[in-house]
């Protein structure tokens, strides 16, 4: 059928109205205009429409071999706020198509087509973004328009198979879809853009008016009831006012559809079967557009008080004002005249107005997804932003009271790139199809030969350059088909302007080793955002990332190519030969170190200010979750950081035009992997006074080793492709002084089954700062030579400081710990669940943190004759399944210390210390016993007597003697506890407080007894304040004579039943007695969420011949609890006793239940 209708003239319709040319041939050189409503030219033998929101949806059944639907040069067709497409089996489109968005109704366009839809060179797919002044409130949504190319369905004959764009596709702030089954073509010369608009705005609109009533006052206190309250203000957006809450009045603006439209918007290309060609001289524009703030003169509120005036913007919240500034009348009496004057007036017949200047405040870029077999990106990308001066934070400004108190000081983002689908991991195997089968970044990519066309296939000669590589050998599936190669221009994306870049390939992604990947910082990131995301079986990286302050992942996982599929089931067609493995590679470099930034420069004429929020080191995640295992049933799941390799997270600085120095905290380093092979260098320094980096290793199994004398040549010789020796399988060794000079002051090592510390080895954070710079750069060289000040020693160009200067300092050790797979453990090979190994820690061996630093241990079991030192700091050990031990000899320091002055002390003055607390210690053994032995020591003693000097007003030097408090020792057990060491809690001065000892049992069968003498040996050792709790019962044992507990701080007895055997007089005095049956003490999670503690709670009591009194200042009871054994009970307090319900979850209840006489 031939039939055609042609279109050479106009037509129109009315508001909503719609037009339709239907014909198995449509042509259009004439105009088509809609208002609201539908235009579509559709080429096809059966056409069905539908119903859609607010336009038909149209749907083409069949077409025929000839039938097509073509847009001339001269054709236009206009869908303005409404909808305007083509359909058929081949869709031409070379003349004009436009649909208008508006800030309630956005516009689209959509070409579908069953075989081909072809855009002429000088066709123009237009959605504008409205001029019009309408506007809405920012809480209302608004999209940009929204053009597709697609196919007639997504299924079956209905699936595009080529796109061939010659011409401009531009949506300000919109959506663009491309679909197609084997190649999306986008020709030189081409265009799509979804960059955001630039616009114009007076300083009239900056200016708000706000009234302050109770609500905006709610924090003030001074003013609620004083001038301002009921008053209009007026202030400017990015001055803010000083005085109330005006979060909502920032928040909620009114904008237009142009003002909504700054963003960039989003565009998505999707090959399901084949490629995308993009050729040189195409542009996709995803930039982020901005508002220019105007400049003028500008009337803000001011206020009086007393004889001072005070802009709104700096207003003093606490000072009483008079009145406002700004209007006065001058009355004449005997003409009776009033001349009124607005503004504030000094000394002239003009008011004195505020001047703010023109500014920029740029806006987030868009994205662009990617999504093929294979890619080729000879054209351009932008995918840039422009920040304004002032916008140099991750979020807007707050007040003390967290809320928002001024705008337009965010980071715009730059643009995100993604290629491939990102994964969807379950139980460590990818899920979906990322379609892209391989990566390679180099520097420079050649482009397609001038002669390729539309229809063309890539010539093997594209991929030679690469192929050509040892490193880089030839991927094939099983059947021997290639597997299809995507080739990025490092140099292109990072001139691009992105600050997201996500590498999705299902067999390998490969950074080469003259690629540098800069990438621009971003505002604040998502939990599961990064800046760079690389995501493959095999990852080789031997070239340089570089995102100031930023984050990279690299991730590896089992996919559809590994030969198994989800949960276990083999797909041997799919299969490549390839390492599960992350490779960084000799040379190469990952930076997210924070900025470092000189202003010093600025004062002397040279240079322009510069200003960052990325100070801060950022992040970086090396983790292969892969679930093959080899044929010897060891896991493939492999990272190697070869020698010669650099990881830098320090953080940065920034001098200001004074000289002053401010810095920035380290980041964070995750490394996971059953087999790890650990050579390269880490940095993770930090200045003096900001924290050190974080790294955390996760492997089979982690043993720290005196020295790796009979490894160092298996770990030099892992090459790219080599197998890993057998001695360095499922294992990551690790000198003791590996992080030394490394700056990372918080070290997690975690093993999935035992984690070995050799005997002899000290393990402990690393001492090595940056030194301050030195204002102007040119004199670096001096700042090193001349710097005495916290270190004993440089070297490498960095200090070594006494642990005084490290603000922040853990070490985590853990044994026994699954990797992080998601979803269930049925598709997971046994070899990669923990063990049930017990850590033991050799007499020789010590782990020590800087003083008030952390040490935390947790296996299945724990066994100590080592040392840990954690003075006034914290020390954890928690057992999972069996005992914790404390041979004779072990030490668990965590007493106080003196902490000596950092500043330079006052003339004729000595160094000063402050005295630190003693720190805590808590070993809990969740399901076993807990026992130190004899000659095992654990000390949280209080700082020893020193004496200080202070000058006096009269300059007179006096002394003082100062000291410190005792700290905490907690025991939480299941089955039994053993206290047969020695429990240091002493203090050395009248007037301090002791030591503070918990002691709890979690087993909800037995009961935990308080046995005779047992207290007088804990106060004995310093301990003045005491808590025993129990799942259970609460059990005084039998003695001959009464027993008399006196506590000099504190007395807590927790649990829902205590108990007294015999006839016998139990007498407790303290300060402040409690008796209670909390609901915190439960663990719920050994217990499960479903726990009742009601049925723990007696219903009744026994009566006894026991006595017990309770004598302090204050008693409390709190929750529900039964006294069993006694015919007496004596509540006797100086002050208060005071009673109260607890929450049990799911219930309130408080009760105290005696047998006898209360």
């Amino acid at each position: 059928n031939t039939s055609v209708v042609s279109n050479h003239g106009v037509i129109e319709t009315d508001k909503s109205g719609s037009v339709f040319l239907l014909s198995p041939i449509v042509e259009n050189s004439g105009t088509i205009s809609t208002f609201f409503g539908q235009a579509g030219l559709i080429a096809g033998k059966h056409v069905e429409f539908e119903s859609g929101t607010g336009q038909q949806d149209i749907s083409v059944k069949e077409c025929g071999d000839n039938d097509y639907a073509v847009n001339t040069e001269q054709g236009r067709i206009y869908g303005d706020y409404g909808v305007a497409g083509m359909y058929g089996r081949v869709v031409q489109q070379d003349g004009l198509i436009t649909s208008v968005s508006a800030v309630k109704q956005s516009g689209r366009i959509e070409l579908r087509a069953r075989d081909k839809i072809v855009t002429g060179n000088k066709s123009m797919s237009l959605c504008p973004v409205t001029t019009s002044n309408e506007k809405e409130h920012s809480s209302f949504p608004f999209e940009g328009g929204e053009i597709t190319l697609s196919g007639l369905s997504d299924i079956g004959d209905g699936k595009l198979e080529r796109i061939e764009h010659q011409g401009v596709i531009c949506a300000p702030s919109g959506k663009v879809r491309l679909e197609g089954s084997q190649r999306v073509y986008l020709e030189s010369g081409s265009e799509i853009d979804v960059s955001g608009l630039w616009i114009e705005r007076a300083l009239e609109y900056d200016v708000i008016k706000a009234q302050l009533n109770t609500a905006q006052l709610a924090d003030e206190y001074g003013q609620k009831y004083g001038l301002l309250h009921g008053e209009w203000i007026e202030f400017h957006q990015r001055y803010g006012s000083s005085i109330g809450d005006l979060s909502g009045h920032l928040a909620n603006e009114k904008f237009t559809a142009g003002e909504r439209s700054t963003e960039g918007g989003e565009i998505y290309i999707n090959v399901s079967d084949g490629d995308i060609i993009c050729r040189q001289g195409s542009s996709i524009d995803f930039s982020g557009g901005g508002i220019h703030h105007q400049s003028g003169l500008t009337d803000t509120t001011q206020l009086i008080s007393g004889n001072r005036l005070y802009d709104i913007s700096e207003a003093p919240a606490w000072i009483k004002y008079d009145k406002f500034a700004g209007y006065f009348e001058n009355i004449h009496e005997r003409y009776g005249l009033v001349d009124e004057y607005k503004g504030v007036f000094y000394g002239s017949g003009a008011p004195i107005k505020n001047y703010i200047s023109e500014y920029t405040e740029g806006s987030n870029a868009g994205s662009l997804e990617l999504i093929a077999r294979n890619v080729v990106l000879d054209g351009q990308i932008n995918a840039s932003v422009e920040r304004g001066i002032f916008q140099t934070l991750f979020q807007e400004p707050e007040d003390e009271n967290g809320n928002q108190s001024a705008a337009g000081y965010v980071e715009p983002k730059g643009g995100t790139l993604s290629i491939g689908t990102a994964p969807t991991c379950e139980n460590g195997y990818v899920a979906n199809d990322s379609r892209i089968e391989e990566i390679v970044v180099r520097e420079e990519v050649d482009s397609l030969p001038e002669t390729f066309g539309p229809e063309d296939e890539i010539p093997d000669s594209y991929f030679k350059e690469a192929e050509n590589e040892s490193c880089l050998k030839k991927l094939e599936y099983q059947s021997g088909q290639p597997v299809y190669k995507t080739m990025l221009s490092a140099k292109k994306l990072s001139d691009a302007g992105l600050s997201a870049l996500n590498l999705n390939a299902l067999t390998r992604v490969t950074i080469d080793n003259d690629a540098l990947l800069s990438l621009r910082p971003s505002g604040l990131l998502l939990e599961n955002e990064s800046n760079l995301t690389v995501t493959a079986r095999n990852i080789h990286h031997r070239g340089t990332v570089d995102i100031p302050g930023g984050k990279a992942v690299f991730f590896s996982a089992s996919n559809i190519t590994s030969g198994i599929g989800n949960y276990g089931a083999a797909n041997p067609d799919d299969y490549v030969s390839l390492k599960d493995r992350i490779y960084i590679a000799d040379g190469s470099k990952i930076l997210v170190n924070g900025k470092q930034i000189d202003n010093s420069y600025v004062n002397q004429g040279r240079g322009i200010l510069s200003k960052s929020s990325h100070l801060d080191g950022g992040r970086v995640q090396i983790e292969n979750y892969s679930i093959r295992i080899r044929p010897d049933g060891k896991p493939t799941s492999e990272v190697v950081v070869e020698k010669g390799s650099l990881i830098d997270v320090s953080g940065g600085y920034e001098i200001d035009e004074q000289g002053n120095v401010s810095g920035g905290d380290a980041g964070v380093l995750d490394i996971q992997g059953a087999t790890l092979v650990l050579g390269g260098e880490l940095k993770g320094h930090s200045l003096v006074g900001q924290q050190g980096g974080s790294v955390n290793i996760h492997s089979g199994l982690v043993n720290v080793k005196n020295s790796l004398a009979g490894f160092e040549d298996s770990m030099d010789s892992v090459d790219f492709e080599d197998e890993i020796p057998d001695d360095l399988h499922n294992t990551c060794y690790l000198e003791k002084d590996y992080f030394g000079e490394t700056g990372f002051t918080n070290i997690g090592l975690t093993s999935v089954r035992e984690l070995i510390v050799d005997n002899g080895v000290h393990f402990s954070p690393s001492m090595m700062k940056m030194p301050d710079p030195f204002p102007n750069s040119a004199q670096q060289e001096m700042s090193f030579k001349n710097f005495t000040g916290f270190g004993t020693h440089i070297k490498n160009g960095l200090v070594q400081v006494s642990p005084d200067y490290i603000t922040s300092s853990s070490v985590l050790l853990a044994a026994g710990k699954n990797m992080k797979f998601t979803g269930t453990k049925d598709a997971i090979p046994t070899v990669f669940f923990a063990s049930q190994e017990t850590f033991f820690l050799p007499e020789s061996a010590l782990i020590s943190v800087p003083s008030e630093g952390s040490i935390s241990i947790d296996a299945p079991g724990i066994e100590l004759s080592g040392q840990l030192q954690a003075l006034s700091g914290d020390v954890q050990l928690s057992a999972s399944i069996n005992d914790i031990m404390l041979n004779p000899g072990s030490k668990i320091l965590a007493g106080g210390y003196n902490r000596p002055q950092t500043s330079v002390p006052a003339n004729n003055l000595r160094t000063n210390f402050t005295p630190v607390d003693g720190g805590s210690v808590y070993l809990k053994s969740k399901l076993g016993s807990i026992d130190v032995e004899q000659g095992a020591l654990i000390d949280v003693s209080g700082s020893t007597p020193v004496v200080n000097q202070y000058k006096g007003a009269d300059r007179t030097i006096y002394t003082g003697t100062v000291a410190g408090d005792s700290g905490s020792v907690s025991f939480s057990y299941h089955d039994d506890l053993e206290l047969s060491g020695n429990l240091n809690a002493g203090h050395h001065m009248e007037g301090l407080m002791g030591g503070s000892l918990t002691i709890g049992r979690t087993d909800t069968e037995e009961a935990l007894s308080i046995a005779p003498g047992e207290i007088d040996s804990f106060i004995d050792s310093g301990f003045d304040a005491f808590t025993f709790s129990s799942y259970s019962d609460l059990v005084f044992q039998p003695r001959e004579e009464d027993l008399l507990i006196q506590a000099g701080r504190r007395l807590t007895l927790d649990a829902p039943e205590i108990i007294a055997g015999n006839n016998w007089n139990i007498h407790l005095k303290a300060p402040w007695i409690q008796l209670s049956n909390t609901y915190d003490k439960y663990d719920l999670q050994s217990l499960g969420s479903g726990f009742d503690p009601g049925v723990l709670i007696p219903d009744a009591v026994e009566s006894g011949e026991s006595i017990l009194t309770l004598q302090g200042d204050f008693i409390d009871v709190a929750g529900s609890l039964g006294l069993s054994g006694f015919k007496n009970v004596s509540l006797e307090a100086g002050k208060d006793i005071r009673f109260d319900e607890e929450d049990y979850n799911k219930f309130w209840e408080g009760k105290l239940l005696a047998p006898g006489d209360f």
